[in-house]
Order: structure tokens, then sequence, then C-alpha cells
């Protein structure tokens, strides 16, 4: 009988290992590829949809700081490996959006993207910044914009707009309004 039981149980977990879905923008798919999928198409539109300025904001070069991949595991808590990893590429692809936002946009003559241990960045006279920052106790993170002459600012993510491509939006906003602000 108790071998029954082992193999019901050993049966069960294999039958739903299989079952796993994965959510992404209030849908739900049966796999991580179908889901990226997804991601990537919305992001897509979004960018097709961006109109490049005629001119940069500022002369300056922008520098956009992601933590890498390994760093931005250290923030994702509970489930299993796979769920974490999961989490990570969504969010480390919505965080490389705003890269490659930015650069399309031509808010600054030049954008660089720097991958980063998730600690602070300092600007220099011929370069703002704009990077994600994560807390020492891993708990939470924080997007920041940074010049020589406006110091560190805090940038943040609409959470009140419920489409991510508003959310981009948005912060594509902000870091435009701190190219004006320091190139005056």
């Amino acid at each position: 009988m108790k071998r029954l039981k082992s193999l019901a149980a050993i049966a069960m977990a294999i039958a739903l290992s299989g079952c796993a879905t994965y959510t992404y923008n209030g849908e739900t798919f049966n796999s991580t590829a179908d889901a990226y999928a997804s991601q990537e198409n919305l992001m897509q539109n979004y960018l097709s949809n961006l109109e490049p300025l005629t001119s940069p904001l500022s002369d300056k070069k922008l520098v956009v700081g992601i933590p890498t991949s390994e760093r931005l595991m250290d923030t994702v808590t509970g489930g299993d490996a796979t769920s974490r990893k999961y989490l990570v590429n969504i969010f480390e692809k919505e965080y490389m959006l705003f890269y490659r936002a930015a650069k399309k946009r031509n808010i600054y003559s030049q954008i660089e993207l720097l991958r980063t241990d998730g600690g602070d960045l300092v600007p220099a006279d011929n370069k703002d910044l704009f990077y994600l920052k994560i807390t020492s106790n891993n708990k939470g993170a924080q997007w920041y914009l940074s010049s020589v002459e406006s110091g560190k600012q805090v940038a943040s993510i609409d959470l009140g707009l419920e489409e991510y491509s508003d959310k981009a939006i948005s912060m594509i906003n902000q870091i435009e309004a701190f190219a004006i602000k320091n190139s005056q």
C-alpha cells in the first residue's frame, strides 16, 4: 500500500509538472515561449508606433543601467527556480524596452546600455544616467535619473496605468523632461 501511494504521488507530480502556466499582461500561456512571444509582440508594437524626434534634446550621452540577470535574480523570492527565472526574463525584457525606446526616440545624441551590479552610478559632465538600483537587502528596486547639474532624482513607473506601453511612454516622458532640464 505504501508503495502504491508513493507511485501515485510520483505520477501526480509528473502530471502536474506538465500543467504549468505563465501569465503576462493579464493573459495565461502554457509555455514560457508563448508568454515571451506575446511580450515581444507588445513591445514591437509599442516601438513601431514610437516616433523619433527630429533632433536629440541633449548633446550628452545617456547611459541606461540595467542590473545583470544574476543580480535581478537576487530580488525574486518564492516559487521554484523555473518561475523565478521566468519573472527575471520578463522584468529584464521590460527594462530593456526603456533602453530601446529612449534610443529610438532619439532623446540624447548617444545612448549606451550598461549592465550593472544594481548599485549607484556616477554621472559626468557629458553623461546623464537612467538606471535601476537594487536595495542592499534585495527587497526592492528604484529607477533614477542622474546628472551633474540636477543630481539624482527618482523616476517612477506609473503603476496606475494598465497598459505596459502606457507605462513605457510615461517613463520615456520623464527621460525627455530630464534631458530638456539638463541641457538648458
